[in-house]
């Protein structure tokens, strides 16, 4: 019953496997589970260890413990953070003992290990980062019930402190740990332990922490503390290995994974390399013996894997040791279980590339024991003390020791030797390589007989590979990477772990856990693919034809289940005999390998009627079973004769089928002629006399039998031979080659002879041979008999027959017959049937060519026409008799045409006779033609006998003339040929792309001379289109290789002809910019194309491509060579018809053709950068007017057109607008109305066929496109005559009514006019200010896109290392000293004084040393600024200099401006206006905090915000160059800022140029102003040279002469040719020079070159000039009291002669501009600023932090306080001020019109911070009503700022000094300090009684003798002195 049971569920099993399959389920059976960090958590990665016991995970994370089942489902989840704790505090971390301030940390798992001690519960060990890395214990079944061991004063057994003890882990986030139990040095489990150094920041707590030890694992009060403690009066012994005290902090170790082997421990490390030839990392395997009772076993060793070919792996990332499988061993040369392998990956240096090595235990062990050796042969070099705390000095030491012993230092104490740093490494090659992949982690496994590692990835997937040896082996199943894919976004963990059945690989990312199996075995079909797919998990399973593991297939032995290599599988070698008949039933004999013993078998046919079963007998080699009857199948053969069936065979004890091949039944009978019946390698016979194929031939006459070719012995006894007639050579066939040609004449009977083979005597009985020739059009059939003279000849008599001809003779098959209707082969052989009438067709040359040359045909001229022969001869012939000539002469000769009828008069023209009588062989007419009497030489090849000739004439002797033709001495004076001159004498156009495909038309004289004309153009083909006319021929021009003039040349029939021409190549056209990218359906929009050499193009046609399908071209229309307009193609019905159904917007590429010039046919290809991607968008409704009729009455100014989706993609360019014959002038375009100006008289209006109308309203027609809408017709106001009005009124009232009514009705029609028309103004105002701002708009968006693209060509090549950044040293001189050049810190330290009574160098030590203590510095700042004549810039220079000295000890300056800022917060609390705090540098503690923030903030602005801000910079410049910029007063076009726009009334026409300079050899494009000064032009010219070069780096353009290259003449602002007028001289500009676009020009250096000014020492501060563009201008004596001016002049006046002049106001519309282009750059340097990432400085939360406490600490409730706290300590002390100087940070120029309008921008940012709403009046100032509608969104930009910096986590005091350290470290003392305390010592001389009053009122600085110590100072510094006290 249990078997029936474990049956069922097995098949179950199978069928469910089955159904996952078929649906396409994951083969693998992988399971994933995302464990999510807590919220809040920030540590990553989240998971870290993991440990699998009793089919169970336990997972350790940050802040948790996760507890998982088998298959992934969360059993518990335990939290163990955040908790509040410091890393300065030592243990317990109970109670008050530890000052330092908490703050919550997270708990990163470092240590998670399974104890399973015997006889009590399993017990889970966790360490985590908090509470200096100390454990707990929990029990597995419950989580929740934990232990902590954080040390018991009262239970101690130790005199340690706690931390030595309980300190047991790594307690950063980063800092390694490895932890693993095993046995020590007593037996019982022990816990081996090593952890990174961490002591950096807490250097007193975690110093006396061992880099490993052995711990406790019980009992329950000593868990945790070391294994082994030795008391001792001076020091405490622990098993234990620390690194050296003095390199601790250097020497940091990162462990790797550790493992036992044998009797002894191992940890994996990667260390510094202390060698100085390899200054890289090593890698290194630490030994320990678990005998050894205090570690003093130590060995370590280098760990190398390292290729053939030299190159090094030398980062081991993770390792494993196991037992290895059979053929590891083998190739390793290993005992059986003696030895293990280490398997380790490694990658390089770079880190990219990956390797795994393999190293054999015993090998590492014997190069253990060889270090030792060598140290005890005092070799130095492997001196353990080198960085081991106790490790051994090298002496030499000849006593002999095991290799035991040395493994475990068992030898005399007096002599021994411990802890030795090994140098002889351990190396192996690796056995596979990876690039660009760094593998991560490793599990091992193995099969009977294979190795198998798992490795991960840092690409989140996992490797298969298996080991054959120590140097090779083979990654598998790669085809399914997805399958092996965990998480693509992080690496795998290091703890990837089988499960203990080796069946599933449980796997863990950053969030992932994964399970998965090992193999993939059930996605294989056949045994090939199983066995090939190389799986060392997967065999054969025979009997069940799967591919399963080996465990699943039943009784698996060796011949059952079958792996490794292919030729394993089982297969039928062969089937005896191959084949059967299908009308016999025999045995067949299958020779099978490796077929499974003990078992029944049985044969399965799959026939088409089903499968057909037979049981199976064995025999020596195989299995035999009888075939089926298949006739009783009805299988069908078809023409081929044979069936391939397959046949399978069948276990009894499985029932499936295993293996198969195909058998082979074939019938004879449905062969139905000779040669296929014998030619095959089936056993058939041919009956030849019953004309039928059989298996069987014994009822066949036995004459005419033949056997098949390949007949063989298929069991058939009663096979008859056949007297060795084997083959189809026997057949009776028609020898095809031999018989024809058989020629049958018209009208006449004629016996043919039959060539053949084996044809067969004529039986009694038996009827004679007969032949039929089957004729198709018209169908007939032709028989005659015939009689066989031998075996292989026939002849057959062919009855008179008349036939039907459609050409002279027709062929015709031929067939015989024998007997009942036997057909003899014939090999497709035919007869010819003709009629030498129809051949000849009257011409007598011809008959006469066939009668010789053709006499098969047996044709003769005779009666005057082409007969057969025998009717020539036959005076009976009854047919009529025609016209014969006297002895059968031919007639003359008769030209029908000759083509060409012309030529060059140079010959070689072939020219074509054709005609009647033309010879009759060659030799006739060879040379007897000749025209223009001129001999014409006859082509042999291409002479038809009589019909034509082809032959080449000469040249002419007399040039032109014209001649008749001459043949067989026959003068026809009807055909003439004319020898011509031709000529070419121009080509249109004469240029082109170098890439070809140009249409040029040659112009000349007879260039349809001859037979054909050819073009070359520097000898290449211009292949011709159409045909040549007299005048003119077109070509299309060949590609060329380079640019330039080519020769063009021209010949007729070989001969060239007069005249050559020049064609001249240019570069292909490149496209650089399309705008705009966005049209109608309909098409029609003309979009404008940027480029190069458009105007070598003659018609450039523009396509659209969408979805691989290609719209028609539409032509183009090219302004210049850089421009051109293009109507975008309409879109093709299917895509309408999609757009319309679908809501998706349709993109389509644009394309050009361009002649032959491929590049412009693909943009997105070969110009990346050009947006090419054309967006349609549905046409515009326009809708027609509503009026009665559609007629609209016009009364105004405007006409006013609505619709729907106007401008989406039109621009009111794009919109015609025809009101009859006329234009209405289109003003304004928006989204539903057009406005347009019509004509102030009505036009005529024209019908729809052109014809003017009579009609009264014109019809209004719009056009958007290729769309035409005719929206209804306008009709003028016509008003009525007032006379008729007062007519009607005079009519009906008397004379005084009259009166009164008149001037009532005439006071009403003026107050109605004026009402009317104030409507019109007020509509006409209203559109003009709508297209007003739409005019300022499209302004804008087209400043931005031009700003776009050239900041884009700006910024392509420009990255973090060509931005101009300054050092750190120059950055923080500028940011300190703003505007300085020079100080005094950057001088040498300066000279000692001589005299000898003073000591200043040690007076300055000590007055540095008494800086160092804090409260007196404290002190010194609070007294100094009580002074009242310490003024404020007293106070910046002392928070500058005091940043200076402490600018390498940040956490010092860090302390000491938070004591400060303490202070100054509890000041502005008490003095109730809290708001004002930081608002201005008033204090020395706002000055420092300025400069502490600008310091800790400098890598932040180098690595994310600082590109913003250069990008801003760059756009501002950019933009503002533009436009014109007036050189002297420094207002431009473009500004940003009121005060520095340009005003002129005149209006300044502008013209941009591109100018080619030429600056040391090399060439530059650059864009410049015509109305730009020379040296305004020569900086541009260097921005373009010298981009994002810093500026001190470049030439002055005042050093620099620029010259026009043509004349050599030098320009200058002001030379002899500077006009003076009235007292004003304008500068010269380029215009002044007459200098045109495209101009060539030199820039080069001035002989006496000036140099810039530098700092005292040379280097930090070479900015030059500030302002290089308000340098003054020199004047000389006569030009006192001369004006400058350059565009402008001071209060410049154009309407001088009287009149209004306009309102300033009306240039404001640039700064509305200026700012719309501008704005995205400065919402992206905003949004950079206010964006809080992973990369913003801890040190702007600690901050915020701080002043959060304070507000809290202070009750202060109201937000706007901390808020405007906030924004004055950052926000507007430093990013105003960075905002303001960019050139703090970067080395670059600050013109003043660049400052001005960042100034605004850092106004606007300063706006943002307030929380007060300031009302805006028409009074308010330009700059705060631009951007009136930005700053409400820029202020809650801030607000999200600093409530997002509120939700992050706290920053702690270690994370804050790691990040002051870091700051420290970039400092470089570059400053002079010494300098900096002079100065300091300046402040304290001239307060040094305040100072000293201060110091001896303070109690504490009295205790610490501070006023003593500052007196020492001042006498080293001074000297005694009776007015100053004398100190002791």
């Amino acid at each position: 019953m249990e078997r029936k049971c474990f049956w069922l569920i097995w098949l179950c099993g199978l069928v469910l496997l089955g159904a996952k399959l078929l649906n396409g389920e994951n083969v693998y059976s992988k399971i994933e589970v995302n464990l999510l960090p807590p919220l809040g958590s920030r540590t990553t990665p989240f998971l870290n260890h993991m440990v699998i016991h009793n089919n169970l995970l336990y997972i350790g994370a940050v802040n948790r413990i996760f507890k998982l089942s088998f298959d992934l489902a969360v059993l518990a989840n335990v939290s163990t953070g955040p908790q509040n704790d410091s890393a300065l505090c030592d243990l317990p971390p109970t109670g008050d003992r530890c000052m330092h301030e908490k703050s919550l940390r997270d708990n990163v798992n470092k240590v998670l290990l399974m104890h399973d001690p015997r006889g009590k519960h399993p017990i889970l060990i966790t360490c985590g980062s908090i509470f200096q890395g100390a454990c707990e214990t929990r029990f597995s079944n419950n989580l929740h019930v934990n232990r902590k061991y954080y040390g018991q004063l009262e239970s101690m057994t130790s005199d340690l402190p706690l931390q030595d003890v309980y300190a047991i882990a790594a307690d950063t986030e980063n800092s390694s740990t490895v932890a693993y139990i095993a046995p020590g040095n007593r037996g019982n489990d022990v816990m081996y332990i090593a952890s990174t150094y961490t002591g950096s920041n807490n250097r007193l707590i975690r110093q006396n922490i061992p880099a490993i030890s052995t711990r406790k694992l019980g009992p329950r009060d000593e868990i945790f503390s070391y294994n082994n403690i030795e008391p001792s009066p001076i020091s405490q012994r622990t098993s234990s290995v620390s690194i050296k005290e003095s390199i601790r902090t250097t020497f940091l170790v990162n462990y790797i994974t550790g493992f036992t082997s044998g009797n002894y421990s191992y940890f994996v490390t990667t260390q510094p390399s202390q060698s100085k030839e390899s200054p890289n990392a090593i890698s290194k395997l630490i030994h320990l013996c678990q005998q050894d009772e205090w570690l003093t076993s130590y060995v370590d060793l280098p760990l190398v894997c390292k290729t053939e070919r030299g190159k090094v792996y030398n980062k081991v990332t993770s390792a494993r040791v196991i037992q290895p499988a059979r053929r590891l061993q083998k190739t390793m040369m290993l005992q059986p279980g003696a030895e293990e392998v280490l398997v380790a990956t490694f990658t390089d240096n770079g880190e990219n590339n990956s390797a795994v090595c393999v190293f054999g235990m015993g090998e590492v062990r014997r190069k253990i024991v060889a270090n030792v050796r060598l140290c005890r042969m005092g070799n130095s070099s492997a001196n353990g003390n080198k960085y081991i705390e106790g490790g051994s000095e090298c002496r030499l030491n000849d006593n002999m020791e095991s290799d035991e012993a040395l493994l475990c230092f068992q030898i005399p104490r007096k002599n021994s030797f411990s802890r030795i740093a090994g140098i002889l490494p351990v190396t192996a090659q690796p056995v596979l390589e990876y690039k660009n992949t760094t593998l991560t982690s490793i599990a091992l496994s193995t099969t009977t007989d294979f190795t198998v590692a798992f490795i991960g990835t840092n690409h989140g997937d996992i490797k298969k590979i298996v080991i054959n040896s120590n140097v090779s082996a083979t990654e598998y199943d790669q085809d399914h990477r997805t399958d092996l894919t965990i998480d693509q976004r992080s690496s795998i963990n290091k703890d990837m772990q089988l499960d203990s059945s080796n069946q599933y690989l449980f796997t863990m990312s950053d969030k992932v856990v994964s399970r998965l199996r090992v193999e993939n075995c059930q996605r294989h079909s056949n045994c090939y693919d199983c066995l090939s797919s190389q799986d060392p998990y997967c065999g054969w399973c025979t009997l069940e034809n799967r591919c399963t593991v080996r465990g699943a297939c039943s009784n698996p032995d060796i011949d059952r289940w079958a792996n490794g290599q292919v030729g394993n599988c089982i297969t039928i070698m062969d089937i005896s005999p191959p084949s059967a008949s299908a009308s016999v039933v025999i045995k067949v004999h299958l020779s099978i390998l490796k077929l499974p013993r003990m078992t029944n078998y049985s044969c399965v046919f799959a026939l088409d009627t089903g499968p057909w079963s037979v049981p199976a007998e064995r025999w020596s080699y195989g299995l035999t079973c009888q075939t089926p009857n298949v006739t009783n199948f009805r299988l069908l053969f078809g023409e081929a004769g044979h069936r391939d069936i397959k046949l399978s065979i069948n276990s009894t004890e499985t029932g499936k089928l295993f293996v198969s091949k195909n058998f082979t039944f074939y019938n004879c009978g449905a062969f139905k002629s000779c040669s296929p019946c014998t030619d095959n390698r089936w056993s058939c016979d041919w009956c030849v006399y019953e004309n039928k194929c059989l298996f069987n031939s014994g009822n066949c006459d036995a004459r005419g039998i033949i056997v098949s070719r390949n007949e063989t012995d298929d069991g058939n006894s009663t096979k008859y031979s056949g007297d060795g007639r084997r083959g189809p050579n026997h057949c009776p066939r028609i020898d095809r080659n031999k018989t024809e040609p058989v020629y049958i004449p018209n009208q006449r009977a004629k016996a043919i002879t039959i060539h053949g083979f084996n044809f067969p005597e004529h039986l009694p009985r038996m009827q004679g041979y007969r032949s039929e020739i089957y004729i198709t059009d018209p169908p007939l059939i032709v028989r005659g008999s015939c009689d066989r003279l031998d075996s292989e000849l026939i002849r057959c008599n062919i009855p008179q027959m008349t036939y039907t001809f459609k050409t002279g003779k027709f062929k015709a098959d031929l067939r015989i017959f024998f007997g009942d209707n036997t057909e003899v082969e014939n090999d497709s052989t035919q007869v010819t049937i003709y009629s030498c009438t129809r051949l000849g067709n009257g011409d007598c040359s011809y008959c006469k060519y066939m009668q010789n040359y053709e006499i098969l045909l047996d044709c003769k001229w005779c009666h005057g026409t082409c007969e057969y022969r025998k009717f020539c001869n036959d005076s009976q012939d009854p047919r009529p008799k025609i016209w014969r000539s006297s002895g059968d002469t031919c007639p003359p000769p008769d030209i029908q045409s000759i083509s060409p009828n012309n030529g060059p008069k140079m010959g070689g023209t072939r020219v074509t006779l054709t005609g009647l009588n033309l010879g009759t062989e060659y030799k006739d007419i060879q040379n007897n033609v000749s025209i223009a009497g001129v001999p014409c030489r006859p082509i042999r090849q291409q002479y038809q006998p009589s019909q034509r000739i082809v032959c080449v004439v000469g040249a002419s002797e007399r040039g032109d003339k014209s001649g008749h033709v001459t043949v067989l001495n026959y003068v026809f004076s009807k055909i003439k040929f004319h020898y011509l001159s031709p000529s070419i004498e121009k080509v249109t156009p004469a240029h082109g792309p170098k890439s070809g495909g140009s249409v040029i038309t040659i112009k000349g004289l007879h260039l349809n001379a001859g037979n054909s004309i050819s073009i070359t153009i520097n000898n290449r083909t211009c292949a011709i289109t159409g045909q040549a006319n007299q005048k003119s021929v077109i070509c299309t021009t060949p590609p060329s290789v380079q640019t330039g003039d080519e020769m063009i040349r021209a010949s007729i029939d070989g001969n060239d002809i007069y005249g050559s021409l020049m064609f001249r190549y240019y570069d292909d056209p490149t496209i650089k910019s399309i705008s705009p990218v966005r049209s109608f359906l309909s098409g029609g929009r003309n979009i404008t194309v940027i480029g190069t050499n458009f105007t070598c193009i003659q018609t450039p046609q523009m396509f659209t491509t969408v979805e691989s399908q290609r719209s028609r071209e539409s032509n183009c229309y090219i302004l210049n060579s850089t421009m051109m307009k293009c109507p975008t193609p309409q879109m093709s019905d299917k895509k309408l018809e999609r757009l319309r159904r679908s809501t998706k917007k349709l993109y389509a590429q644009i394309g050009f053709i361009m002649d032959n010039v491929m590049a412009v046919q693909n943009l997105s290809h070969n110009f990346p950068g050009v947006d090419s991607s054309l967006e349609y968008f549905p046409d515009p409704e326009v809708f027609n007017f509503t009026e009665q009729g559609r007629v609209k009455e016009f009364k105004g100014e405007v006409l006013i057109i609505r619709g729907q989706g106007l401008n989406v993609a039109a621009t009111k360019e794009d919109v015609t607008v025809m009101i009859g014959q006329k234009m209405c002038n289109v003003t304004n375009l928006v989204e539903n109305e057009i406005y347009c100006t019509p004509p102030t008289t009505q036009p005529q209006n024209i019908q729809s066929n052109g014809v003017v109308s009579n009609s009264n309203a014109p019809q209004v027609i719009v056009k958007i496109g290729n769309r035409e809408y005719q929206i209804g017709f306008l009709a003028y106001e016509t008003p009525s005559p007032e006379e008729d009005m007062l007519a009607y009124i005079i009519g009906g009232v008397a004379a005084i009514v009259f009166v009164i009514i008149l001037a009532f009705i005439a006071f009403t029609c003026f107050y109605h006019r004026q009402k009317n028309r104030s409507k019109r103004e007020f509509r006409k105002m209203q559109i003009q200010l709508d297209s007003l701002e739409s005019n300022v708009r499209n302004e804008c968006r087209q400043a931005f896109a031009e700003l776009q693209t050239d900041m884009t060509d700006l910024t392509n090549d420009l990255d973090a290392s060509k931005k101009p950044f300054y050092s750190f040293e120059s950055y923080t001189f500028n940011v300190l000293f703003p505007g300085m050049l020079d100080h005094v810190i950057l001088h040498p330290p300066m000279q000692k004084n001589g005299n000898i009574d003073r000591h200043p160098d040690i007076g300055i030590v000590h007055f540095n040393q008494l800086l160092q203590n804090k409260h007196f510095l404290l002190l010194l700042i609070r007294t100094l600024e009580r002074q009242k004549s310490f003024s404020i810039r007293d106070k910046s220079n002392v928070a500058s200099l005091l940043m200076i000295l402490y600018q390498n000890n940040m956490e010092y300056a860090t302390e000491i401006l938070k004591t400060l800022l303490a202070d100054l917060i509890e000041k502005s609390v008490d003095s109730r206006h809290p708001k004002l705090m930081l608002r201005r540098t008033e204090s020395v503690v706002e000055k420092l905090l300025a400069n502490w923030l600008s310091l800790c903030l400098y890598k932040y602005l180098v690595d994310s915000a600082g590109s913003s801000l250069y990008i801003l910079y760059k756009a501002i410049k950019v933009q503002v160059e533009k436009g014109p910029i007036d050189h002297v007063t420094c207002d431009a076009r473009y500004s940003l800022s009121e005060d520095r726009l340009l005003r002129t009334e005149c209006k300044l026409e502008v013209e941009m140029l591109n100018l080619n300079i030429e600056y040391e050899g090399k060439r530059y494009k650059c864009r410049v102003l015509d109305c730009d000064t020379i040296t305004q032009a020569k900086e541009k010219m260097l921005d373009t040279i010298f981009r994002n070069y810093a500026y001190s780096q470049r030439p002055l353009a005042a050093d620099l002469d620029l010259e026009l290259s043509n004349s050599g003449r030098m320009m200058l602002d002001e030379d002899n040719t500077t006009i003076k007028v009235e007292g004003w001289k304008q500068l010269n500009t380029l215009q002044h020079y007459k200098v045109l676009d495209h101009s060539e020009m030199v820039l080069t250096h001035h002989q006496n070159c000036r140099t810039m000014p530098r700092s005292p020492n040379g280097s930090v501060h070479s900015m030059g000039f500030p302002h290089r563009d308000a340098a003054p201008i020199a004047r000389n004596e006569t030009e006192v009291g001369t004006k400058i001016w350059h565009l402008v002049k001071q209060h410049d006046d154009c309407n001088n002669g009287g009149g209004l002049k306009m309102s300033s106001e009306i240039y404001l519309t640039r700064l509305l501009a200026t700012k719309g282009t501008l704005k995205q750059y400065i919402d992206d340097f905003f949004e950079m600023v206010l964006k809080v990432d992973s990369s913003m400085p801890p040190v702007i939360k600690y901050l915020f932090d701080m002043m959060d406490h304070a507000a809290h600490r202070y009750n202060i409730t109201d937000p706007d306080v901390v808020h405007t706290w906030k924004c004055n300590s950052l926000l507007l002390r430093f990013w105003v001020n960075i905002i303001k100087n960019p050139n703090f940070v970067y080395d670059i120029q600050k013109p003043s019109i660049v400052d001005s309008c960042l100034s605004v921008v850092a106004q606007t940012f300063m706006d943002s911070c307030s929380t007060s709403e300031h009302r805006l009046g028409k009074d308010s100032p330009s700059n705060k009503l631009l951007f009136a509608k930005d700053i409400p969104k820029y202020r809650k930009w801030v607000e999200k700022y600093f409530s997002d910096i509120q939700a992050l986590p706290s920053v702690s005091d270690q994370d804050l000094n790691a990040y002051l350290a870091e700051v420290s470290r970039m400092s470089t003392g570059h400053f002079t300090k010494e300098n900096a305390l002079y100065e300091l010592y300046n402040y304290v001389q001239k307060y040094n009684n305040e100072i000293n009053e201060s110091l001896e009122m303070d109690g504490f600085a009295s205790a610490q003798q501070l006023p003593a110590k500052l007196g020492h100072v001042i006498t080293a510094m001074e000297g005694p002195s009776q007015y100053t006290r004398d100190y002791v």
